[in-house]
């Protein structure tokens, strides 16, 4: 037998000659074409606005000094802007994901400018986010407080200047000026959901990519062992084969994943809810693998591979999904995979209420299952050299 007739009877001599270009050009085209823009994903990214400022009394009427010292801020920044009534429904927004953070003006601001007293503003943030969301929800306080500290500093030397032609008004002439120097704005910060630890931080990604390739890995194993066996077993055993076998592989796959995250973390107390979450979306996914190799045998290498490791763009882990590139984005309609981000991201560090997704993934894995079942049973028809 020659090298010819052994790659024509075996497909797996065959793969090894063609997988090294394959992977070379799936690895090569996504990586480049997936590579996150940072100025793409900052402009993804949103900031609520919120002005309480009342004002300050002045012969002319009330003045707000922060409306423009705010707009030309915004107007310096490299992300979307967005305005809210109130601190509470910028929380809302926050809690929910629609916003990255955002910064409320105080009611005293214009008082505190023209008495030469600090201005305390807030930046809301929050961990359960995206990375690129939660890295500029902890940098935000440090450039807002510089930002607003030149203004103010600005609008205060305007004052003085024309001080000269204003009419003082009762009960608002400026105290003496504190003799221990101060600085023009303090940014404070509340964190809506702050990750334990730095770990925790991470955990979302790390988790969500390791259970992906395990699911790759155990749904490529279960495809070859029970293909060889079709015509021994059968096909209705194949089939259940393939549907259990990934319900069986993710509960233990996800009593992994949680004991190694409460181990690392010391945080046993979502350790169950972990482990069910983990099992859950586990069971899903790899019975999602497993259907597309049913349907289409190893030629589902092309699309699984690159769903494994780039689901962590499309699904909001490192950057808003908002900013997801063209070729990738539309598995968030197929997929419910932005919703599994953050479940996950609810478990380890918090969320809104109801936004672990059962229902979804549930839907997902009973989609699998069909698809599993009808793959299998055309492959065994149009393959009777496995019947």
């Amino acid at each position: 037998m020659n090298l010819a007739e052994l790659m024509k009877k075996s497909p797996l001599v065959r793969g090894a000659v063609i997988a090294p270009s394959v992977v070379a050009l799936v690895f090569g085209l996504f990586n480049l074409t997936a590579t996150p823009d940072p100025v793409a994903a900052m402009r993804a990214v949103t900031v609520g606005i919120v002005n309480q400022d009342e004002g300050m009394p002045t012969p002319a009427g009330a003045r707000r000094l922060a409306d423009p010292i705010v707009t030309g801020l915004t107007a310096q920044l490299p992300f979307k802007t967005e305005t809210f009534t109130s601190a509470d429904v910028a929380r809302a927004a926050l809690d929910d994901g629609r916003i990255a953070a955002a910064l409320v003006i105080p009611a005293d601001f214009s008082r505190s400018v023209a008495t030469n007293t600090p201005v305390r503003a807030t930046v809301m943030n929050s961990d359960h986010l995206s990375q690129t969301e939660t890295q500029l929800g902890r940098t935000l306080p440090a450039q807002l407080q510089a930002g607003l500290s030149l203004a103010v500093v600005a609008a205060r030397a305007q004052m003085q200047q024309a001080s000269a032609g204003i009419t003082p008004v009762a009960n608002t002439v400026a105290p003496p000026a504190p003799a221990a120097p101060q600085p023009p704005v303090v940014v404070g910060t509340e964190t809506l959901h702050p990750a334990a630890s730095a770990a925790t931080l991470a955990a979302p990604f790390v988790l969500s990519f390791a259970g992906w390739m395990a699911a790759l890995v155990g749904s490529i194993l279960l495809f070859v062992g029970t293909r060889s066996q079709m015509k021994a077993a059968g096909v209705g055993m194949i089939t259940a084969a393939r549907i259990a076998v990934p319900v069986v592989a993710a509960l233990s796959g996800g009593l992994m994943a949680a004991l190694t995250y409460a181990t690392v973390t010391g945080s046993w107390d979502s350790f169950v809810e972990l482990w069910m979450y983990r099992w859950f979306v586990g069971a899903a996914v790899m019975a999602t693998l497993t259907a597309l190799f049913s349907l289409f045998g190893f030629a589902a290498i092309l699309a699984a591979v690159p769903l494994v490791f780039y689901q962590g763009i499309a699904s909001g882990i490192l950057i808003p999904v908002a900013a997801t590139p063209t070729w990738i984005a539309w598995t968030n309609d197929v997929l419910p995979l932005s919703e599994m981000t953050t479940g996950l991201r609810t478990i380890l560090i918090g969320g809104p209420e109801g936004s672990v997704p059962w229902v979804q993934t549930s839907a997902l894995w009973i989609g699998a299952t069909v698809m599993i079942a009808a793959g299998t049973t055309l492959y065994a028809k149009f393959a009777p050299a496995h019947r």
